[in-house]
């Protein structure tokens, strides 16, 4: 990774040679690796929270990138991972009791509430059968991309 330059720094060699010269032996080098130990496991952390944190800054709620951050996290090899529009039926008025006017309908196909337009998803995530086991993994890294005002519905693709 490119940013990673910019953070490697050997902090055992820059404490040797920020050291005198005169008082560079082996007993006070093993000395102040060991004082410098807890710094350098806070820099591996460092590098690895900034790995994470540019994978997560390379992304955002737009549908190509959100379907990449997917794909990259969770099916890299085949990127299986599909997002589509939401459902936008409109519900159908029939008649309401206080009028006793019924209207008789040919053929009337049943929806769920979450694919009407007013109540509906605003997209589907479409992932394979193979991780369907990390749903909850899916809908935190969705979430952590999604807009507050956009819904969507993880759907296991046959």
């Amino acid at each position: 990774m490119i940013l990673n330059m910019w953070y490697r720094i050997d902090i055992f060699k820059w404490t040797t040679l920020l050291l005198p010269t005169h008082l560079r032996k082996p007993k006070i080098i093993a000395f102040l690796k060991v004082l410098i130990t807890p710094l350098s496991s806070l820099y591996d952390k460092f590098i690895i929270d900034q790995q994470d944190d540019f994978f997560y800054l390379k992304h955002n709620a737009q549908v190509c990138y959100l379907r990449k951050a997917l794909n990259d996290q969770f099916d890299p090899v085949n990127r299986e991972i599909t997002l589509s529009d939401g459902n936008r039926f409109e519900r159908i008025y029939i008649y309401t009791r206080a009028e006793e006017t019924p209207l008789f309908l040919t053929k009337l196909t049943l929806n769920s509430r979450d694919d009407y337009s007013d109540t509906g998803v605003d997209y589907i995530v479409g992932i394979p059968n193979n991780l369907s086991n990390q749903e909850n993994e899916i809908n935190a890294l969705i979430n952590r991309f999604n807009a507050a005002t956009k819904r969507y519905k993880l759907v296991t693709n046959e």
